[in-house]
């Protein structure tokens, strides 16, 4: 925070109401409120959206006056792609986008590109105001984010770049959006707090007004763009926009919403809400054996483990996985694979799939089973020992995925005593009860990955700046002494990669298995019109080295992967290695 700054309350959510300008033209800006229809955008009115998405994200999220403070933002933005996208030029855009605007931000100026830019009229003041975000923080995000306006005395102002920020926009014009306002020292205006916009994705607005909110938070704070990714992401606004346009149904546009985290890399990244993609699958778990789709466990079908997947409903297995992996965020091959294996045969509850399998029993050879769908993805797991269990005298298992504070301090005593403990990371994302559990592995303090959240003030990812903290603990007794081996596979992203790296770097135990996802961070959330969540990671971190750790995991000490062999055998073969690590 700049020296001398004052911290404002921003209003929350008072509505600016546009209904008035919305111009109600059948088929043209979303059509009227309710509507369900799917209709492409046209040139011009992709142009005309695209326009208002820009200026929407730079007006949100950093014009510091009191009015965009206080503006519900979700509502503004259904209302203002039906008054935007008729506009039939880029004179007519401009003076619509300001009228539309001016009730929320007076002062921004849009006029056609080409044309003189606009003096805006100075202000005098005893203070500055402006935005400063550390990531996104409340309403629409949780602690460590933060979104606040500052207000700096004016004769500090020459430390600070205030001058207005010019951009191109799509639809041939030019935008003119303050970043600092100056104002007398006083209260702001109350606000009335309000629900969310009233329709539904099967409104077309809404679905334009959704894309339009999510894709300017990841353009302004997601913490993972770099020179690369920012030319993608500005392209994929177009094609959004055109898909949200013409999707048919929530499911369409569920997956629509679904491309963000996916063109962002993001292992953490998830969409919930209407149109949530089915989840039933035959009660099957599957894995990767020997570079084949393997059944790894099964309940009551005629499947096998170590069976192999050869064709689903007529097409290659491995194709089908392909496609799969195509529609999931992923930070790395192995993340996607895990995101992607769980659904690969999902319906909806009830329904049917012909897959060829070649028998572990007979390789080589192919026979054809129709499952029924009757489980749910997310509740088959592979087999494992009970949570915490002793394999051999002195050799304790711990799944960290399942095991509770109150289980992990009624075995304390035993875990203490122990020769050796396995935990087992694998497919572990967010642990935070298990951080406070480390501490009786150590012997000294020690800290975490670098991790760094974003400080944004200015729009764009321009002159960003990251605040790095490092995750400490202190020993906890009792110290525990047997030797140790952390179990990791492509599903270890989060929190528990997080603690797979400070295994790592501190030397405290064999990291047995496969490399982790790569997907580490703290995560975020927001909502956008038509009731869809999102949850993406808000934070950036690195190796100790400062090499990325996104992208790229960490790799075993002792690299084990499953074998169909071993699985037709019914051997854990990582677990089994990982006890012959610590023995």
């Amino acid at each position: 925070m700049p020296v001398g700054a004052r911290l404002l309350s921003a209003g929350v959510l008072l509505a600016v109401s546009l209904g008035a300008q919305s111009s109600g033209n059948d088929g043209l800006g979303g059509g009227k409120p309710g509507e369900s229809s799917a209709q492409p955008l046209t040139g011009q009115g992709l142009g005309n959206v695209a326009a208002l998405a820009r200026l929407f994200g730079l007006v949100r999220y950093f014009d510091p006056s009191d009015a965009a403070a206080a503006t519900d933002w979700d509502r503004f933005a259904v209302s203002a792609v039906r008054t935007v996208e008729p506009a039939t030029s880029p004179f007519d855009l401009a003076s619509k986008l300001e009228s539309v605007f001016a009730p929320a931000a007076p002062r921004v100026r849009v006029v056609p590109a080409g044309a003189p830019r606009p003096m805006m009229e100075m202000e005098s003041g005893r203070f500055a105001v402006l935005w400063q975000h550390r990531g996104l923080g409340p309403p629409q995000g949780k602690p460590p984010y933060f979104s606040g306006r500052f207000e700096i005395p004016a004769e500090q102002s020459p430390l600070v770049s205030f001058a207005p920020y010019h951009s191109d926009l799509p639809g041939g014009v030019t935008c003119m959006v303050p970043l600092a306002v100056y104002r007398p020292l006083g209260p702001l205006p109350q606000a009335r707090p309000l629900g969310p916009p009233e329709g539904s994705a099967n409104d077309r607005a809404v679905r334009l007004a959704a894309v339009i909110v999510a894709w300017n938070v990841f353009q302004h704070f997601y913490p993972y763009f770099d020179a690369d990714l920012s030319p993608v992401w500005m392209g994929a606004l177009g094609r959004l926009l055109s898909e949200a346009a013409q999707d048919a149904n929530a499911q369409a546009f569920h997956a629509t919403l679904q491309k963000m985290a996916v063109i962002l890399h993001d292992g953490q990244g998830r969409v919930t809400g209407p149109g949530d993609p089915p989840d039933s699958v035959p009660p099957v778990v599957w894995t990767m054996a020997d570079g084949r789709i393997t059944a790894l466990a099964v309940q009551g079908t005629d499947v096998k483990p170590g069976d192999v997947l050869v064709s689903v409903d007529g097409k290659p297995a491995g194709d089908v996985l392909a496609a799969k992996e195509k529609d999931v965020p992923g930070s790395t091959p192995q993340c996607l694979r895990e995101r992607a294996l769980p659904y690969l045969l999902a319906r909806a509850p009830g329904g049917k799939v012909s897959v060829e399998l070649e028998p572990a029993a007979q390789p080589g050879a192919r026979r054809t089973v129709t499952l029924e769908c009757t489980a749910r993805a997310g509740d088959l797991h592979p087999p494992r020992p009970d949570k915490i269990a002793e394999l051999e005298p002195g050799i304790f298992y711990v799944d960290v995925n399942r095991v509770s504070m109150a289980d992990f301090s009624t075995a304390v005593a035993q875990l203490a005593k122990a020769r050796g403990i396995l935990y087992d990371l694998r497919g572990s994302q967010s642990l935070p009860q298990f951080f406070s559990l480390f501490g009786h592995l150590l012997m000294r303090g020690v800290q975490g990955p670098p991790t760094a959240a974003p400080i944004v003030t200015r729009p764009d990812q321009n002159e960003i700046m990251f605040q790095e903290t490092q995750w400490s603990e202190s020993p906890l007794q009792p110290y525990f002494p047997g030797k140790r081996a952390f179990l990791t596979d492509g599903g270890t992203i989060g929190s528990a990669e997080t603690m797979a790296a400070i295994a790592e770097r501190y030397r405290l135990a064999e990291i047995v298995g496969e490399t982790t996802g790569g997907a580490a961070g703290g995560v975020n959330s927001f909502s956008v019109p038509g009731g869809y969540e999102f949850t993406w990671t808000g934070e950036r971190v690195r190796q100790y080295d400062g090499s990325p750790l996104f992208g790229a995991g960490i790799r075993p000490t002792i690299p084990v992967a499953p074998t169909r062999a071993g699985i037709a055998a019914g051997r854990d073969e990582v677990l089994q290695r990982a006890l012959e690590a610590v023995k």
